[in-house]
This record gives structure tokens, C-alpha cells and sequence, in this order.
């Protein structure tokens, strides 16, 4: 098989609410819509497809996180932070490489976004340092 695949990745989700989907997606995270149906509602951007459905596929018992690589995450944080339900404000990764905020959709998926961290990155020198302590013990 081809390293390289895939042309494009779509995700499908489950919606109850096709009508608030469209509204939270093209009004609060400025997403253009492409199609509305009786049974679907689709957004793409970039090599990107989502598509919300009716129709319910499968049950998941645990949070579906969506990934958003962003460009300038505090202007999207700023533009959006009153109109949504925040999980967690904008901060830090754990490891300092990226900075993210995450917030729920109002299907109730979790979508973070995130950028890299430009100004407080651990160096090699923190992770060598850490493993020269272990080596040590």
C-alpha cells in the first residue's frame, strides 16, 4: 500500500439538531455550509469534510474530541470565547509545545484548538535532562 493514500478525510457525525449545527458551525466558528438536507448538514474547508447526520450510526460512552490546527489562536479565542460552552480556556500544553483551548459543540463533541507554542517550548535540554536524572537512579 501507497504511504500516501488518502486524498481527503471526512468525518460523520451524529446531530439531533441539523438546524443548530449550521447556526453553531457557520455563525459562532465562521465554517461555510455546503449542503443542508432533511437528513444531513455538510462544512468543508481545506482537505476537511464534516458531515453531521440524523442518522445515528453507532452509541459512543466517551467524549469525541475534533482537532482544529489553527493559525492564530487568540484571535479565534477572542472571537469566540462568550458565545460558547468552554472546557478549558486557552492555555499551555502540559509539555509547553502547543497552546490550545477547548470548548463543546452543540452536539456535545469536544473540538480543540490549538496551535504550536512559539514562545514556550521545552528544549531537548529539559527532556535530556530528565533522562539523565532517571539514568542516575
Amino acid at each position: 500500500m501507497e504511504k500516501h493514500w488518502a486524498k481527503n478525510i471526512s468525518l460523520q457525525l451524529y446531530t439531533s439538531d441539523l438546524k443548530e449545527t449550521q447556526r453553531f458551525y457557520s455563525v459562532v466558528l465562521g465554517i461555510d455550509c455546503d449542503s443542508l438536507s432533511q437528513s444531513h448538514v455538510i462544512f468543508s474547508f481545506e482537505s476537511t469534510i464534516f458531515v453531521f447526520t440524523t442518522n445515528r450510526n453507532i452509541t459512543i460512552n466517551y467524549p469525541l474530541y475534533i482537532n482544529f490546527e489553527v493559525y492564530d489562536l487568540d484571535k479565534l479565542w477572542e472571537s469566540i470565547r462568550f458565545k460558547v460552552d468552554t472546557i478549558i480556556p486557552i492555555s499551555d500544553t502540559v509539555d509547553g509545545i502547543f497552546r490550545e483551548f477547548i470548548i463543546n459543540d452543540n452536539n456535545g463533541y469536544c473540538l480543540r484548538f490549538y496551535e504550536k507554542n512559539q514562545t514556550n517550548q521545552l528544549s531537548l535540554d529539559f527532556y535530556n535532562q530528565g533522562i539523565r536524572e532517571l539514568s542516575a537512579r
